[in-house]
């Protein structure tokens, strides 16, 4: 039986040529991130994001609501903006105060008593 998807032009290279002449294309993420420092938009660093939450959290109603609608404010600011306005307050700020501090530590003690393990939750 033959293999009805035989591969064409099945020859080896030649010694000292490249399979790849042009090289591997840049990737796509690395395109995005020199655009982006040629137009001179640059990270932000952790802290800077935990200061954008700690002061929208502090932001009236009305100040969020002119930021989510100001097409001048960072991609970031205008989602967690339109994201409190969005009826889900109370857990995009449980969340952003998540982002900003870190969640509370929780401890577990494991204890064994008469064989059987006592799971304690402080």
């Amino acid at each position: 039986m033959s293999n009805p998807n035989p591969i064409r032009n099945n020859k080896p290279f030649k010694k000292g040529q490249s399979g790849n002449p042009n090289g591997r294309p840049r990737q796509l993420v690395g395109q995005v991130l020199y655009d982006l420092k040629e137009k001179g938009i640059s990270p932000v660093s952790p802290d800077q994001v935990k200061g954008i939450y700690e002061t929208l959290i502090n932001c009236t109603i009305a100040e969020i609501t002119e930021k989510a609608k100001d097409e001048q404010q960072s991609a970031l600011v205008r989602i967690i903006c339109k994201a409190i306005l969005s009826g889900k307050g109370f857990e995009v700020l449980e969340k952003l105060i998540d982002r900003a501090h870190g969640k509370p530590i929780q401890k577990t003690n494991i204890e064994l008593e008469n064989n059987t393990y006592k799971i304690i939750v402080d």
